[in-house]
């Protein structure tokens, strides 16, 4: 989950940045061609996503399964609310920055991305608990002897005839209290994040 979403940050950020600042028809292609990646069910997409790892390579692995939460819904959920925030950066910024002589990469980081703290908050906590939670992605791309996520455990927790109730609430325990952790940690950018605009 955390290569996950510290890939899927930045990596989106970056990419936002870089269509917030295009001319307005490029912009709308993109991001309709990105909101197929929210409107396809994952299910429609885990045959095909198996198969090009499998030919990468990459089949019942760690790296296969970061590669596939980088595409599809999550880079486009990511997408989405960067562009919203970016595009209320005034261009003045971005303009006063280039004639300092600051490139592209330098701004993206050291003057937008803490414009967008809120924004990087929202995108944090939900791309966490999406990933988290998901049990369809490593059910299929690990597979039961690569390793466990939390949802896999719980799955192979729960028996046809027996239950071991130990581990089963061992397991519920750490899926409900680490979400809870972060969002406790960043609960005051999130919230940022939610009310942005709504006082102007």
């Amino acid at each position: 989950m955390a290569c996950s979403v510290l890939l899927l940050i930045p990596l989106g950020s970056a990419f936002s940045f870089w269509i917030s600042r295009r001319r307005t028809r490029p912009r709308a292609v993109t991001l309709a061609v990105l909101a197929a990646g929210l409107m396809i069910p994952p299910q429609v997409v885990l045959l095909p996503t198996i198969r090009i790892l499998t030919f990468l390579g990459l089949d019942h692995s760690y790296p296969g399964l970061i590669l596939s939460n980088l595409g599809g819904g999550y880079f486009s959920f990511t997408v989405f609310v960067y562009v919203g925030f970016m595009r209320a950066v005034p261009d003045e910024v971005v303009e006063a920055a280039r004639l300092d002589g600051a490139g592209g990469l330098r701004i993206w980081w050291t003057i937008i991305m803490p414009l967008v703290r809120p924004a990087t908050a929202t995108v944090a906590i939900f791309l966490s608990l999406w990933i988290w939670n998901d049990f369809l992605n490593p059910q299929f791309i690990l597979g039961p002897l690569q390793g466990q996520t939390i949802t896999t455990g719980l799955y192979l927790s729960v028996g046809q005839y027996q239950m071991d109730y130990g581990q089963l609430f061992g397991i519920m325990f750490l899926a409900g209290i680490i979400p809870v952790a972060g969002y406790l940690l960043m609960q005051k950018q999130f919230a940022a994040g939610l009310t942005a605009g709504s006082t102007k």
